[in-house]
């Protein structure tokens, strides 16, 4: 099909510009025989070099290429549906002129995002939106095709997250996270029963408290209490009774004193100093 050329300048360009740049176009519409727009080229950053192109059909964009580094190589493309909001985009992040990255879309917003993080050609991250919003993440961190983390959002940011560190295929650590994406709490299942075990606390992303369940009864047997992220003290229930009789005491990191209080009573029947 002919196309004949018509040159459009942006309403914004109030004065024209100085030396060469003067006779560059930032907008170049196409039309067809049918005078309907056939293409659109587009000069993002003003280098005379176009760099974005959307292509029409019976006047309608059916897809679009952007070359959104301005290297000359497109690395964005876009396919419209039958009322021209996005149906589905593909991005080349890494460079190396491949798609690494696919969008699916519902009605003009995103529905999922599926990435390689490895070039291998196969997607190992895929994200999943509700509304305009991300709701979940999955990846498979170390590339063996199974999902090994897992995200989950709220309100748009990260809210939960879950790791299988040991790769047997179930989650042994969970972690609740603050708006800003540190941490509030990390649970661990040292064990790999499938019971989280241990709970670390946290305050402005410093560690301040871990409690441990060592007996594997449900409850919280040793306590361990953190300033600075270093360890200050230790408490443990050393009969399963609910009562914390032995504390031990740390300066700088290192253990000075232990108690034992084993009637409850609040007067150890034994200091040990250490040195």
């Amino acid at each position: 099909m002919l196309a004949s050329r018509l040159l459009v300048l942006l309403p914004l360009i109030l004065a024209p510009l100085a030396g060469a740049r003067a006779a560059c176009p930032p907008i170049e519409l196409l039309y067809d025989e049918n005078e309907d727009l056939h293409e659109k080229h587009t000069d993002q950053n003003r280098d005379c070099k176009f760099d974005e192109f959307v292509y029409y059909v019976d006047g309608k964009a059916e897809r679009a290429e952007k070359d959104t580094d301005f290297n000359g190589t497109p690395d964005v493309w876009i396919y419209f549906g039958p009322d021209e909001k996005p149906s589905r985009q593909e991005q080349d992040t890494s460079g190396d002129g491949k798609a690494d990255r696919w969008i699916h879309y519902k009605g003009g917003t995103p529905s999922t995002q599926l990435d390689d993080k490895n070039g291998d050609g196969r997607p190992d991250a895929t994200l999943t939106y509700q509304g305009d919003q991300p709701e979940r993440l999955d990846e498979d961190t170390d590339f063996d095709g199974k999902n090994d983390k897992v995200t989950t959002y709220q309100g748009g940011k990260p809210a939960v997250l879950e790791l299988d560190s040991n790769r047997d295929g179930r989650f042994d650590v969970r972690a609740q996270l603050n708006p800003d994406g540190t941490k509030k709490l990390e649970e661990q299942d040292t064990t790999d029963d499938g019971k989280y075990d241990a709970t670390i606390y946290y305050e402005n992303d410093v560690k301040i408290r871990l409690e441990e369940d060592t007996t594997n009864d449900g409850k919280k047997d040793v306590i361990t209490h953190y300033s600075g992220g270093v360890i200050a003290r230790k408490e443990a229930d050393t009969n399963g009774d609910g009562h914390f009789d032995r504390v031990a005491r740390y300066e700088n990191g290192v253990e000075r004193t232990q108690t034992e209080d084993k009637d409850g009573d609040g007067k150890p029947e034994r200091v040990i100093h250490l040195d």
